[in-house]
């Protein structure tokens, strides 16, 4: 490999990453400016909390309200960046100056917490507010709507609310590729090959972009090659795909790094019993250890009534009751001849349409009944119950 060929490939790659760097910052540019400026929710896209949807013709109504009770208007859909929607206007004609106007939020960076901007008397007269500045607008909105405290003899109509872009410069896309590069993913149980920014719908994730440069650095280094020969141009595709793979490697070595020092955080010096209690079905490890402490020592089989959306938590449940023999396929109590005496039911506090008559000693349900015993109650996870014989 001649000295030229050495200079000529790191050149084209840095080429090429500016290049790209350029390229991508050109079509957001476009995006926002000629293509979608503003996301636009007008009201058959409106929601209000408790009430109906926009009728889709002068607006989303919303009926008199007396004062301390507040009405909150949000969009149908969200999901996106908030960094790329600084500010948000409202059409809503003839809104009472009694009545307060207040953005409400949540994003993924503090998932399950509110977030609350009053909207002051400018920004009011104006039908306009930047976000920009607020520390709490970033992340990924996930809800967003207005809330309207006051009191109101007249219906209040909301005739759209829209989002604004802001055009986006240079260094806002490096910023963006950056933080895409190093958002630090937790443990999942999916493939190690897929990414949290490529569920969100964002298609600069580490893999698409690297592939780009691949693409641009190889066109700059062929149109720096010549007279064109198939050795050189083998070898200097060959090196920028060894160069990203090679970047993709360290980005997940670094990534098994971030992960290993969370878990040292979360488990690092406890003993097993604290570890279990330390993980995330930690409450679930709670309660079975108070029904496990219920149980005969002996395995025995346990019938698990559940009617969850998933099978996580029952799937949970069976696991931490080994090496008791658990069934989790049951929204109702089992018929009698499913069951011996010396069984057990654990039933999950969300179930309904049974009930334990506790004068009769029998578990009721619309399948009919069955005799059993009492013999642990958690609040919030379930009840277990020993079956009887006679049944």
């Amino acid at each position: 490999m001649n000295r030229s060929l050495i200079l000529r490939l790191p050149l084209a790659a840095t080429l090429g990453a500016l290049l790209l760097w350029l390229g991508i910052w050109l079509v957001q540019y476009l995006d926002v400016t000629a293509v979608t400026p503003q996301l636009t929710f007008t009201a058959e896209r409106l929601r209000l909390a408790g009430g109906s949807e926009g009728d889709g013709g002068e607006g989303l109504q919303i009926p008199p309200r007396p004062a301390g009770k507040p009405a909150l208007v949000t969009l149908a859909e969200s999901g996106f960046t908030a960094r790329e929607y600084p500010q948000l206007s409202w059409d809503i004609p003839a809104l009472p100056a009694n009545v307060d106007l207040t953005l409400a939020w949540t994003s993924d960076t503090v998932m399950g917490r509110g977030h609350t901007r009053r909207i002051n008397a400018a920004e009011r007269a104006a039908g306009l507010v930047n976000l920009a500045a607020d520390p709490a607008w970033q992340g990924r909105i996930v809800q967003l709507g207005f809330l309207l405290k006051g009191a109101w003899t007249t219906p209040v109509v909301v005739r759209s609310l829209s989002l604004h872009r802001q055009a986006p410069s240079p260094r806002d896309v490096l910023y963006s590729l950056w933080s895409g590069w190093t958002l630090a993913e937790p443990w999942t149980p999916r493939s190690i090959n897929f990414h949290i920014s490529a569920e969100r719908g964002q298609w600069l994730t580490p893999v698409t972009t690297l592939a780009m440069w691949i693409g641009t650095g190889f066109l700059v280094f062929t149109l720096m090659s010549r007279p064109i020969m198939a050795g050189r141009i083998t070898i200097g595709f060959a090196g920028l795909v060894l160069t990203a793979w090679f970047l993709l490697d360290a980005r997940w070595q670094w990534q098994l790094g971030e992960r290993l020092l969370a878990t040292y955080r979360t488990y690092g010096g406890l003993t097993q019993t604290e570890r279990a209690g330390a993980a995330q079905d930690g409450k679930i490890v709670a309660a079975v250890g108070l029904i496990k402490a219920k149980l005969p020592a002996e395995p025995g089989r346990i019938f698990i009534i559940h009617q969850e959306n998933s099978a996580y938590l029952p799937g949970r449940i069976r696991y931490h009751l080994l090496p008791h023999a658990s069934y989790a396929g049951l929204a109702s109590p089992p018929h009698p001849e499913q069951v011996r005496p010396g069984d057990h039911l654990l039933v999950l506090a969300n179930v309904t349409g049974v009930r334990y008559d506790r004068p009769g000693g029998r578990l009721v349900s619309g399948s009919g009944g069955l005799a059993v015993e009492s013999r642990l109650e958690i609040p919030g996870f379930g009840t277990l119950y020993r079956v009887l014989g006679g049944n």
